[in-house]
């Protein structure tokens, strides 16, 4: 009996330790969860972060590179570093997730001159995080001062470069120089297998990028010098503006106004001038009478009758102007006719005329009867401008003013370190080959038949 009962005792303990062990696992996995969960969770609060520093640093280079800070030729380029920006009082140290403060000489602002345009690089450095933005600026019409920022519409600007907690400085590439930067997107690979022709098999191209690496940075900075320098991956770079002299100008400066009294040339003032032109010769009379002289009308004269002859005429004549008839006494008669006819009575008549002459009509004309020849002066009259009308004009009132302008001269010096440079290897295996995946390599998309 006291077997039997120690041997159930031990299996039910058996069970409840299992029990017990899976509930533990459990427990555990709920109170702690995967790195991978951690990292998903987490992640995109450190990419807001480090997003919104970057956004810090490329505001403050915007109001601070001005028209006269600005690279003047194409192809120039202006830098300052986090550094830089901070000792000015442009930011405030940035600090990454953790409350680390951010790298002050990796972390910089690049502009470079193009043609119509400047390209602004805002590189961020905090642990092993780094990323960039490029911002597009320049003088379009829409900007409220000298220079803006380009519309979004215009340019995808700021172009944020996406985030990788263990990415390099984007300016480091795998077998290029250390001031380059790759622009070939990264690949991502198909998903699913493509569907290849029947009977047709391929090998799929795999490559793993080993970025470049910047090591044993010297201890001490160069001496301070005029010449340009500009960080890069292999070049820290610090810079110091100081005023080393006076430009003196003289310019005029409005000091207030003043009212005069001037001639307003608009309203002229003219008199009448008479002035000698020649002489002319002119007639003149020199006596004066009167003369029959005709009125253009005519009267008629008639001379005295006379007579001419005398008619026998049996019917009565009428007289006219030049003709009169005058009956002979008692010579009335009447003539024999043939049968069938009337007698008829004839008279003698004495026929006198006269001519009719016109005559033109005359009247007495006063005018000159001798004439003679003299010379006379000639004048003329003309408009002779006298002087002009007056108005009262407000006038600005200017004083030379000597102004002091500061030279301003910015020193350069810089740290180098040793650069290795990247490293690309490809090999080629069957579709989504995880060991390769592990191991760091990418599909590139590219496939060749076997």
């Amino acid at each position: 009996m006291y077997n039997e009962r120690r041997d159930s005792f031990s299996l039910k303990d058996v069970i409840l330790q299992v029990l017990f062990v899976v509930l533990f696992v459990f427990l555990l996995m709920w109170l702690f969860p995967s790195k991978e969960f951690v990292k998903d969770t987490v992640e995109p609060l450190y990419d807001r972060i480090f997003m919104e520093n970057i956004l810090i640093m490329k505001d403050a280079a915007k109001g601070y590179y001005t028209n006269e800070r600005l690279p003047q030729e194409v192809g120039d380029k202006a830098s300052m570093t986090l550094g830089k920006m901070i000792d000015e009082k442009l930011v405030l140290p940035i600090k990454d997730s953790s409350g680390k403060l951010c790298d002050e000489d990796e972390s910089y602002v690049e502009v470079t001159k193009k043609d119509n345009e400047y390209v602004m690089k805002v590189n961020l450095k905090c642990s092993e995080q780094e990323n960039y933005i490029l911002v597009y600026m320049g003088c379009y019409d829409y900007c409220k001062t000298t220079i803006c920022e380009k519309n979004t519409q215009d340019v995808s600007s700021p172009t944020i470069i996406p985030t990788n907690s263990k990415a390099s400085s984007p300016s480091k590439s795998p077998s290029t120089s250390p001031s380059e930067t790759p622009d070939e997107p990264e690949v991502t690979p198909p998903t699913e297998e493509p569907s290849p022709s029947p009977g047709t098999e391929y090998l799929y191209e795999y490559e793993k990028i080993t970025n470049g690496t910047c090591s044993d940075w010297s201890d001490s900075w160069s001496k301070w010098s005029l010449e340009p320098k500009y960080t890069t991956a292999t070049q820290k770079v610090q810079q110091r503006t100081e005023v080393s002299g006076y430009r003196t100008t003289t310019e005029q400066r409005l000091v207030g106004t003043k009212t005069k009294t001037v001639l307003d040339t608009t309203k002229p003032i003219y008199k009448d001038e008479r002035y000698y032109v020649g002489t002319v010769k002119k007639d003149y009379c020199k006596e004066y009478g009167y003369v029959q002289s005709e009125t253009g009308e005519y009267r008629t004269e008639y001379s005295a009758w006379s007579y001419v002859r005398t008619d026998k005429l049996a019917y009565v004549p009428t007289d006219t102007d030049t003709t009169r008839y005058v009956v002979v006494p008692n010579s009335a008669q009447t003539e024999d006719c043939t049968v069938n006819c009337s007698g008829k009575v004839t008279m003698l008549y004495r026929v006198y005329q006269r001519t009719a002459t016109k005559v033109p009509v005359k009247q007495n004309v006063y005018t000159c009867l001798e004439t003679g020849t003299k010379e006379e002066a000639v004048y003329n009259t003309r408009k002779v401008l006298t002087g002009y009308q007056t108005k009262t004009i407000t006038e600005n009132v200017y004083r030379d003013v000597t102004v002091k302008t500061p030279i301003y001269t910015t020193y350069y010096r810089t740290k180098s370190c040793k650069y290795t440079s990247g490293s690309v290897d490809i090999k080629w295996s069957y579709y989504n080959d995880q060991s390769l995946i592990n191991d760091g390599y990418k599909m590139t998309g590219n496939k060749k038949e076997k």
